[in-house]
């Protein structure tokens, strides 16, 4: 028997919230990875997105900003936020996340 869970650590957009406030974004970076994986809330704190710095062994830095988009909302915070972040433009970066968009041709 392996224990998948044992191979994975969990990262969550703000590690020190209250169990009331639920992270609609989550990674889970493999414990065998062969890199430093920062997460920076000092870029952003919020349940709904979160940025991660991922430096391999050997090579350049990565950032990977992962958001999610509330649909029920008139103004997505998360998405306005991650507009104001101060990342430099020549650093190499991943951005990925659940838009909860919709086109009109999805349903034909």
């Amino acid at each position: 028997t392996v224990n998948h869970a044992a191979a994975w650590t969990p990262i969550s957009p703000i590690p020190s919230a209250p169990d009331s406030v639920v992270p609609r974004v989550y990674a889970y970076v493999k414990t065998s990875i062969q890199a430093e994986v920062t997460l920076r809330t000092d870029i952003i704190s919020n349940r709904d997105a979160m940025v991660l710095d991922v430096k391999p062994r050997q090579g350049r830095k990565v950032t990977i900003v992962h958001v999610y988009n509330d649909p029920s909302r008139g103004r997505q915070q998360a998405l306005w936020q991650l507009r104001n972040i101060n990342i430099p433009l020549d650093q190499p970066m991943v951005i990925t996340g659940d838009a909860n968009l919709h086109h009109i041709r999805w349903s034909r």
